[in-house]
């Protein structure tokens, strides 16, 4: 999983949760791991694109308005 670096926007307040394995997210800011156990909540505003560390499963929740 990866858009070749190329940023996502958000279309509303979204929350990633990772069920299996660990994600790399980045956004134009900053750079993080998530994996099971653990999530990332991201605002209307953000940009982002996911990277697979490994085999991922995972939900987001978005809140579009």
């Amino acid at each position: 999983m990866t858009n070749n670096g190329e940023f996502h926007p958000v279309p509303g307040n979204i929350v990633l949760i990772p069920l299996k394995g660990t994600v790399k997210l980045t956004t134009p800011d900053q750079e993080c791991t998530i994996k099971n156990g653990q999530l990332a909540i991201l605002g209307p505003t953000d940009s982002f694109y996911l990277t697979a560390i490994d085999d991922v499963e995972f939900v987001g929740v978005v809140d579009i308005k």
